[in-house]
């Protein structure tokens, strides 16, 4: 019996061991399971966080600047950042971009990106149209692509230096298209002044559009760099030139455009959202309505630059500098590659004076290479006035404002000569219209100076494209 016993035990005691080792076995290989699975999932989240930008920024995008499959409308983006009212307007073909300061290049976002713009600490909102290429996310500045800088409405002040060549100090309010600031204080002040201080902010002209400026805008998207086309004709023909490629492109700072006339600037920019146009944009006027800049836009862009949310040093030429490094940035409107470049380099604007003797001659005279701004529709130009007698005279424009031109200079005409010129603030000098050369050139170290010309096409001045949503 006892050795019967002693032999169940051992075999007992053996089952129980084995039993065990197959159990520890199993825990083992469960173990082992669950790590190869905790790291693919380690690896897939990697993958996923890597190709983020790739994948889920577009998703995000597409699906704010799109109706959803229940035909629900976009997405609203926030009202509130830095201290702007409202977001920047978007439209067909408009890509929002953010720059990344560490890899220098400019990143595809979406536009409740916070990172996107911040006025408050002079980060500007930047856009590329629908032909720009992109490398995954990050834009190919090798290829053609057109890049534009917002430009928010405003109410603003010019607390000292009004009509005079001293520097003076400029305040602005960001506004929405109510006219009312992001604590909905309204701003209705006219365009009044005593003693060289303004009594109240005046809402700046330019951000009410029409020909009889009946859309308030929220804000324009101007050219960041001047325009040139991507192709065309180097063979001067006087007064004419013809792009032979019809596209215009805003690829880099410091771009000079030789052999075209004031008008074929103007025609190509408002023929940019032409029916199949390469841009995406909208190919409703009434959507978007692209243009050549004007002077209003231009003191816009220059008075918003001299105020707290730009740079109100001396500007320089890009040049031989890449935009990007910090010589490069000198040249950009608020100091950093957010900004607009180059707005001192001269710049032709539709912009001219007025004179009816010319104008009766206009195919044949002064306004022969820019006839068909002369004709176009109000909401296209600036016209100031001229007389047969004493060329431009500032007194008798005196009523505008806006432009960085009577409000920033003073009258340093020499009694008896013919030729026009002002004084501006940082004491430049700066030349006006004639009956000869009626077409506006703006220019200047700070921005407040201008030239003239007769717009014909032996010259290398550039231009500048305005895209305002309506």
């Amino acid at each position: 019996m006892s050795k019967t016993f002693a032999n169940e035990k051992g075999s007992v005691t053996l089952f129980v061991v084995v039993a065990m080792l197959f159990f520890m076995l199993f825990l083992l290989t469960m173990y082992m399971n669950l790590s190869n699975k905790i790291m693919n999932k380690n690896a897939e989240i990697a993958k996923i966080q890597k190709n983020y930008e790739d994948k889920s920024m577009d998703e995000e995008y597409e699906r704010i600047m799109n109706e959803d499959q229940d035909g629900e409308e976009p997405i609203d983006p926030p009202s509130q950042t830095g201290e702007l009212p409202v977001a920047p307007d978007l439209s067909d073909g408009m890509i929002p971009i953010k720059y990344n300061e560490s890899t220098e290049e400019w990143i595809k976002t979406v536009p409740t990106d916070p990172e996107w713009y911040d006025y408050n600490t002079k980060k500007w909102a930047n856009i590329v149209l629908e032909e720009a290429t992109f490398n995954g996310n990050v834009l190919d500045e090798t290829k053609p692509y057109c890049m534009f800088v917002w430009v928010p409405r405003y109410a603003y002040k010019i607390e000292s230096g009004w009509h005079s060549d001293e520097a003076g100090d400029i305040e602005i309010v960001f506004i929405d298209n109510k006219d009312e600031d992001i604590n909905g204080k309204k701003y209705e002040g006219e365009y009044n002044y005593i003693n060289g201080t303004y009594t109240d902010y005046v809402v700046h002209p330019a951000f009410n559009y029409g020909n009889n400026n009946e859309t308030k805008l929220n804000g324009f998207w101007v050219g960041k760099f001047n325009a040139c086309p991507t192709e065309y004709n180097t063979s001067y023909v006087t007064g004419k030139f013809v792009f032979t490629g019809n596209e215009i492109i805003t690829i880099r700072a410091n771009n000079l455009c030789k052999y075209f006339t004031i008008q074929n600037a103007f025609d190509t920019c408002i023929n940019m959202n032409k029916v199949g146009n390469q841009y995406g944009l909208n190919t409703n006027d009434e959507v978007i309505d692209p243009h050549m800049l004007k002077n209003t836009e231009y003191g816009a862009i220059a008075y918003l630059s001299e105020s707290k949310y730009g740079e109100k040093n001396e500007k320089t030429n890009v040049g031989e500098y890449d935009y990007k490094t910090e010589q490069g940035k000198k040249a950009s409107s608020n100091g950093n590659v957010t900004g607009i470049y180059d707005i001192n380099s001269g710049v032709v604007v539709a912009a001219y004076a007025y004179n009816a003797t010319e104008a009766s001659k206009a195919e044949n005279g002064n306004y022969k290479y820019g006839v068909g701004i002369l004709n176009a529709e109000a909401r296209y130009k600036d016209v100031y006035k001229i007389t047969d007698i004493d060329d431009f005279d500032m007194e008798e424009n005196s009523d505008k404002y806006g432009d960085a031109v009577y409000e920033t200079s003073i009258d340093a005409s020499t009694p008896g000569v013919s030729i026009k010129e002002t004084l501006t603030w940082d004491n430049e000098l700066s030349f006006l219209p004639e009956r000869t050369r009626l077409f506006w050139v703006r220019t200047g170290r700070f921005g407040y100076g201008s030239r003239r010309g007769n717009g014909s096409a032996d010259t290398l001045i550039p231009f500048r494209v305005v895209l305002p949503v309506l």
